[in-house]
Order: C-alpha cells, then structure tokens, then sequence
C-alpha cells in the first residue's frame, strides 16, 4: 500500500511539473506572438506622424522622428500628399520649420505635381511662399493641368505672389497647357499691373529672347505675345536670319491662334513671306506639304512666290500634285499654271512652264503603283486645259 501512495504522488508531481512547463512554453510563445513586426512599426509611426502634423502637435512630431529616424520625410502619404505640403495647407508653420529642418525636399511634390510652393500659393499661404522663395525653391516645375507657380498665382488672382516670382526670376515664356503665356493669361485676368510688370522684365531684365525663346513664343502661335515681342523688341523678328516664323507657325496646334499671328506679320511687314534665302523649304511648300490650306492661301493671297522649290527640287504645285490634293493644286494653280520657272530635274537647272511640269509628274504619279489620281475629282479644276491631268 505504501508503494501505491508513492507511485501516486510521483505521477501527480510530474504531472504539475509537465503542467507548469506547458504554461511557462506557452507564456513564451505569448510574448513572442505581441511583438510588433517592422511593417506595424512603420506604419503606426507613419500614422502618429501625419497625425502630428495635422493637428499641429510639434512635440508628438519630435518625439516621433527622434524615436523613428527610418521615417521617409519626403513620402507621399494615402491622401496623396507629403508631411510638408499639408504643414503648408493646414498653415502650421512651426511644423513647416521643423520638417525644413529635418531635411524635409522643399521641392518634392504630391500626387498632383504640386509643389510646396505652388500648395502655398493656391492655399494664400503668404508666408510660407516667402520662406519657400528664400530656400531658392524650383519656380519653373509643371504640376498635372501643365501650370508653373507664376501661372498658378496669376490664376489665383494672388498679385504678391505673382510679384514675388516674377522679381525672383520665375520664367515669363513658359505657357499653360493651353499654349497661353504668363502675359497673356495675366491680360485675360485683368490683372493690369502684373502684366505690365512683366513686359517691363521682358525689356529690361530679360532683353531679347534667344532663339529658343524666340521659337518657343511662335510655336504657340500667341498674337498677343507676338505682338508684344515687337513692340518691345522692333527689330527682333526680323533678326534671326535662319528661321522664318512664318514657318514656325505652320506647325501650331492651334491652326487658327496661327493664322491671326501670320496675319499679323505680314500686314506689319515683320517676315519675309519667302525667306530666309538659304532655307531648305519655304512657308508656302512647307504649308502645302502639311496640307493646311489655309496656310496655303493666305500666304499666296500676299505674293509668296510659288515658282521656289525645296532642296528636291520640288515646287509646292509638285507637292500638292503628290499629295492628290484638289483644294491645293486648284489654289497654286491661280498662282503658277501657267508661269515660267526654273527647277531642279536630274540634277541640271530646267526652265518649263508650271503645267508642264504638273503635267509630268501626273503622269508619272498615274502610272504609280503606290499612289493613284483620285477620278472624282475629274474636270473640277478651274483651269480646263489641265484636265489631262485627271
């Protein structure tokens, strides 16, 4: 019976042993089961940091970056925006110091390609548009709508701001996605002062534009800066002997912004409506080659001559012909059928009559396996004796 009660109370001793080991195991993998995972660290310190900032809180921020230094600064955070952009909304400016401080990019944007500099300004947050211009911010980037700040405050109404970049150089010829200028934008804005302002610069403390520039305005065909230009800068258009803008313009998305700039050069006598003397196509071919017929009668109707021809030997007539083009050819043909000229054939000068010349090249065009004169348009052409041509 003793030996019984012993067995016994061994068999119960090792039970609460095993008990106590089982619990202690399970105390173990309790503990490791709570610890947070880098991930959950990163995220809850990210979220008391946006908190922070939102609310204003500069202590709870400190504690945040001193305890966290893994923290990007500069990440765009789930609303789109960065730490620093939305101290700037929100117009906490000690937050905003801070952020400076800790190495925050004063250039980097949110998701909108807004810049802490163009957040300031749509926000009227004057102040944080001085200290943002005394880091020597980018003016120039673009956001998504393709606005630079200079425009951004134009729009705004915002007159200081607009001041301020225009005086810290902002540039003055980049457009919108509308090809509209600063100037021009400032004019349909009413905002009299800013616009006469950067005339002023463009005279003064720009001068002349480069050639780049120079290009950079025609090609966004805007009469109104165009017309400035030679005010402020008479002899400008006519000062870069290797472009023409008649030329330039041609290639304007904006066909008729193009045709009211070319107008105006040509009634104000400011290009040479065959030059320049050693290009290798003039506006009217390379009006005809790009097919824009309005380019093509305006420039006949004030005497670009259309006996010229391009570096292969080609006059516009001869392109229109390969173009199969009836309002082109019908248009040159007014100018030229029946005129004298001299082309390039195999290499040797050839004085023949436009028609002839047409003539051959319809021919040869007709016999073409690649291109083919349309038949409708048979007998259409004012010029009876060209119907051989269809």
């Amino acid at each position: 019976m003793k030996s019984y009660w012993l067995a016994t109370s061994c068999l119960v001793l090792s039970l609460l042993a095993s008990c106590g080991k089982k619990e202690h195991e399970d105390k173990g993998n309790n503990d490791i089961s709570t610890q947070p995972t880098e991930a959950e660290v990163s995220f809850y310190a990210q979220k008391e940091m946006r908190r922070a900032v939102v609310e204003d809180d500069l202590p709870a921020l400190r504690r945040v970056l001193m305890e966290n230094s893994f923290i990007n600064l500069n990440e765009i955070l789930f609303d789109g925006e960065t730490y620093l952009t939305l101290a700037i909304k929100y117009n906490f400016n000690q937050i905003r110091n801070f952020l400076i401080e800790k190495g925050a990019d004063v250039n980097k944007a949110n998701i909108n390609k807004e810049t802490p500099l163009m957040v300031a300004i749509a926000k009227g947050r004057s102040n944080s548009v001085r200290v943002l211009l005394d880091l020597k911010v980018d003016l120039n980037k673009k956001n998504a709508e393709g606005d630079t700040a200079l425009i951004v405050a134009i729009k705004n109404l915002d007159e200081d701001s607009a001041n301020l970049l225009i005086n810290q150089g902002a540039s003055l010829t980049i457009p919108d996605k509308l090809d509209r200028s600063p100037l021009r934008i400032a004019e349909e804005n009413q905002m009299t002062r800013i616009a006469e302002l950067i005339q002023t610069y463009l005279k003064v403390e720009v001068g002349a534009p480069d050639l780049a520039s120079y290009r950079s305005v025609l090609g966004q065909a805007d009469y109104t800066m165009v017309k400035k230009l030679n005010q402020l800068f008479p002899t400008l258009l006519k000062s870069y002997d290797n472009c023409n803008p008649l030329s330039i313009l041609v290639d304007s998305r904006d066909e008729n912004k193009a045709i009211l700039t070319a107008e105006y050069l040509l009634n104000e006598n400011l290009s040479d409506i065959d030059g320049p003397k050693d290009a290798e196509i003039t506006p009217l071919i390379k009006s005809t080659v790009l097919k824009k017929q309005k380019f093509v009668d305006l420039y006949l109707s004030h005497n670009a001559n259309p006996h010229l021809w391009d570096k292969d030997g080609k006059s516009a007539l001869i392109h229109a012909i390969e173009l199969n083009s009836l309002p082109l050819v019908k248009s040159l043909i007014k100018f030229s059928a029946a005129e004298k000229y001299t082309f390039r054939k195999d290499g040797k000068k050839v004085t023949i009559s436009a028609c002839a010349t047409a003539k051959e090249m319809a021919k040869k065009l007709r016999s073409s396996e690649e291109k083919e004169i349309n038949s409708k348009i048979q007998g259409e052409l004012d010029c009876g004796f060209l119907s051989w041509l269809f």
